[in-house]
């Protein structure tokens, strides 16, 4: 999920797009808690979690060695993993129920 643009996933019975800003900002829209309703979500991304699994730790760095990062086996990869390393995504928080 590094980079920008836009990711569609299922989820359930749930279609839900992702939408990735520069940095660290990821809003996702879907019907998650309200029933019938999409909701939407704004939570933070750090770059560097490429396993995705919602940190920036030892496994990802496995990862960029694999060559399975953005740009396979780069500095700038490597200096995104070092610089963000420890960070977690935070929980998402509902912004808005979308009419």
């Amino acid at each position: 999920m590094n980079g920008g643009g836009a990711i569609s996933v299922a989820s359930a019975n749930t279609q839900i797009s992702s939408y990735q800003f520069p940095g660290d900002t990821l809003l996702m829209v879907g019907d998650i808690d309200t029933t019938g309703k999409d909701e939407l979500y704004h939570f933070i991304w750090f770059e560097g979690n490429h396993d995705n699994d919602q940190d920036v730790d030892g496994a990802d760095f496995l990862q960029w060695q694999r060559g399975n990062s953005p740009t396979g086996l780069s500095g700038s990869d490597l200096a995104t993993w070092e610089a963000n390393y420890g960070a977690s995504i935070s929980q998402p928080i509902m912004v808005s129920i979308v009419p």
